[in-house]
């Protein structure tokens, strides 16, 4: 008898543990970072989740990928939270950016070298003070890129996972093995674009297809048009 209480004690412990802790992971994923533009958060159903690995695939430069990564810093302004950009080839610039996002950003840069920038994206994504994880790897070889072995693309998620971050990807070409979200940026921004404000500009990243899970753990690319 004592020691079936025993193991009715132990049960409703574990219980308890599961129903506080399990629901504040649950709670965390659930809970969208809006990016401000319509379109885009319509097609990630609400915002950039917390602890998934998202990738974005900009076929074309001028395509909307600078813009995608700006609204994610915008994102961490509102939140009040830090947003960690390993910037892979040395392509982010500070002061084309709203400054007041700066004090929010700790800027990685990584001399075009593929392994450093994922050496410092293993580091950062252990660090749970960061919302965002943000790796951009554009300007990088296709086919290195796709030499990057899906084993560590799946341990930068789980390691996302557990700080609560929202990883997301940048990249020319498609090679997330871990992407649960891809959107693909495919139509290159226009010369009026220079003249354009940056609310229309956010406003014509527009969905082509609903976002939705593919099976085996990849996704269907949703196609941003600028």
């Amino acid at each position: 008898m004592v020691i079936s209480l025993e193991k009715e004690r132990r049960r409703e412990v574990f219980a308890g543990l599961r129903r506080r802790f399990g629901a504040d992971v649950a709670r965390m994923e659930r809970e969208a970072l809006r990016t401000g533009a319509a379109g885009l958060d319509a097609a990630l159903r609400g915002g950039w989740r917390r602890g998934e690995c998202h990738e974005v695939v900009e076929g074309r430069a001028g395509a909307g990928g600078t813009l995608v990564l700006e609204l994610c810093l915008e994102a961490a302004r509102r939140e009040r939270g830090f947003a960690a950009l390993v910037d892979g080839a040395d392509g982010f610039a500070p002061e084309a950016v709203d400054a007041a996002v700066l004090p929010h950003l700790f800027w990685v840069r990584c001399g075009g070298e593929t392994a450093a920038a994922l050496r410092a994206a293993e580091l950062l994504a252990r660090d749970a003070n960061f919302l965002f994880l943000l790796l951009d790897l554009r300007g990088h070889a296709a086919a290195e890129l796709r030499r990057i072995p899906a084993g560590g693309w799946y341990g930068l998620q789980r390691a996302a996972k557990r700080s609560g971050q929202a990883l997301v990807v940048f990249a020319e070409v498609s090679c997330v093995a871990a992407a649960s979200v891809r959107l693909a940026l495919e139509e290159r921004y226009g010369a009026e674009a220079l003249e354009a404000e940056r609310a229309e500009l956010t406003a014509a990243l527009r969905p082509e297809r609903e976002l939705r899970r593919a099976s085996g753990g990849g996704a269907d690319p949703c196609v941003l048009q600028g």
